[in-house]
């Protein structure tokens, strides 16, 4: 009773102090570090729960996610000059519950939600549907669309932490929601037919029993065939950009694909390729896996697999994981093997290129294409940071952006470009640093860097601060 009584007053105080930080929060570029010759400044400050940005007809578009505001400020697109004055708000209350992406092409914004992809007129702030249903209901949404030779892209994040529906996150609204491209309550969705192994897992002090791909409360047998669709959850996919509804596979086998960036065709190792940031399992749930880091992949446009939720990181979900050699962390004594969701895993799995710390959320990200700025051809990524699962060792992993260097004619070389002065968010260091960062995008030039900070959250209770996102500019000096 004493120690029930003492957790929960070290709850509230965490509670108080945690918001009495965000509330003190300021941005400060004197609290970033930056490489030599390198400049870093707030460029927008005031935003609520920020996406990132996208650049048409000399203007700044940012999506304003509208997830969880404490206001209940609805999603929005902000637009600002290049100069950084506010010059409209565009659809608000129009969009999706979340606002997830934002990309400006051939004169429309399109913006990615919970299970849509909507397009927006940057002058009026009409919406129109381009996609709607796409199985993406549950932990993990669509991810910002990309365009290249008259195809639009985008990834379909799963349904769940690692296949099995349980009553963690949306856990209790997925055993609640019918799924209208299955017909049957929701569950994820693969892409090809596969084989259960006949595990199932207990939740509500064991009272209900689940398997993977299944419904909540259903379970199989070993070797129950789940028939693959498309579209399909954990998968990168394309549609014509005239004809969006004609959605072809690229790959699956992800958990959550959040970050796409072509590669430029002058590439000299990736030669205009798509690559997919990808984020691993927590261990959270009825099916907890340990120490499954975040990768950076190659989409081969083939319909690969790439593992999940059985291999991440070239690890076995099955294995007791704790490799330093592998991922660079270590878990402890806590590291266990999870079981098999696969009877045999439905195809050979295409392995990452590179592997990011465990839960260290790699986001968005994007290419440089100018000389001017330097580090051509290097790939830059938001490490957004844990949200209230990593164990106490692994969670200053993140808030900040690294630099990816591609290797000839294999191998990368991944090293902090904008970090952090004082590890951790900012808001709980009490400095003016990065918080959140979620997404980079460069200018249409090439010549700056736009960093989109989500801004302060207390991860435990699932809150964001209203007004408190950035957007950072980095340029040369």
């Amino acid at each position: 009773m004493f120690r029930k009584a003492f957790t929960i007053v070290l709850s509230l105080t965490f509670l108080v102090l945690a918001a009495s930080a965000a509330m003190a929060y300021r941005p400060n570029a004197s609290d970033v570090n930056v490489p030599p010759g390198y400049k870093i400044e707030p460029f927008l400050t005031g935003l609520t729960t920020p996406m990132g940005v996208t650049f048409g007809e000399g203007e700044i578009f940012v999506a304003e996610s509208g997830w969880l505001s404490p206001s209940k400020k609805p999603a929005a697109i902000q637009v600002f000059n290049m100069h950084g004055k506010h010059l409209r708000t565009l659809a608000a209350g129009k969009l999706d519950v979340n606002a997830l992406g934002i990309t400006y092409y051939d004169g429309s914004l399109y913006v990615s939600g919970i299970n849509t992809i909507l397009k927006v007129n940057p002058k009026t702030g009409a919406v129109s549907t381009v996609l709607k249903n796409l199985p993406s209901y549950g932990d993990h949404n669509v991810s910002k669309v990309q365009f290249k030779g008259g195809y639009m892209y985008w990834g379909l994040g799963s349904y769940t932490n690692s296949g099995v529906v349980g009553t963690d996150v949306a856990g209790p609204t997925l055993a609640k929601t019918v799924d209208p491209n299955t017909g049957e309550r929701a569950h994820d969705v693969p892409c090809r037919d596969i084989k259960l192994s006949g595990v199932s897992y207990k939740t509500e002090n064991g009272k209900v029993s689940t398997s993977p791909f299944r419904p909540y409360g259903v379970t199989a047998p070993r070797g129950f065939v789940v028939k693959g669709q498309v579209p399909c959850s954990s998968s990168v996919l394309r549609a014509p950009i005239d004809d969006p509804h004609h959605i072809e596979l690229m790959d699956w086998g992800f958990r959550n694909p959040f970050g796409l960036a072509f590669s430029p065709e002058w590439h000299p190792v990736l030669h205009g390729a798509l690559l997919v940031a990808n984020n691993g399992m927590d261990h959270r749930g009825s099916r907890p896996v340990d120490n499954a880091p975040d990768e950076l992949f190659v989409a081969t446009g083939t319909g690969a697999f790439h593992g999940w939720p059985d291999v991440e990181g070239f690890l076995h979900a099955t294995w007791k994981q704790g490799s330093a050699d592998v991922t660079g962390n270590v878990l402890g004594d806590n590291a266990r093997g999870a079981k098999a969701v696969y009877e045999e895993l439905p195809m050979p799995v295409t392995n990452p290129i590179a592997v990011f710390p465990v839960d260290s959320s790699a986001d968005g990200m994007d290419f440089s294409r100018n000389h001017q700025f330097g580090m051509e051809g290097d790939l830059f990524v938001s490490m957004w940071g844990q949200i209230g699962f990593a164990p106490v060792d692994q969670q200053e992993n993140a808030h900040r952006v690294v630099r990816v260097h591609f290797l000839s004619p294999a191998g990368t070389q991944i090293t902090d470009f904008a970090t952090n002065k004082v590890p951790g968010p900012a808001d709980q260091t009490g400095k003016g640093g990065f918080n959140h960062p979620v997404d980079v995008r460069f200018s249409p030039d090439g010549m700056a860097m736009y960093i989109t900070d989500f801004g302060p959250v207390d991860v435990r209770a699932f809150r964001p601060t209203d007004g408190a996102g950035v957007v950072w500019k980095v340029t040369r000096k």
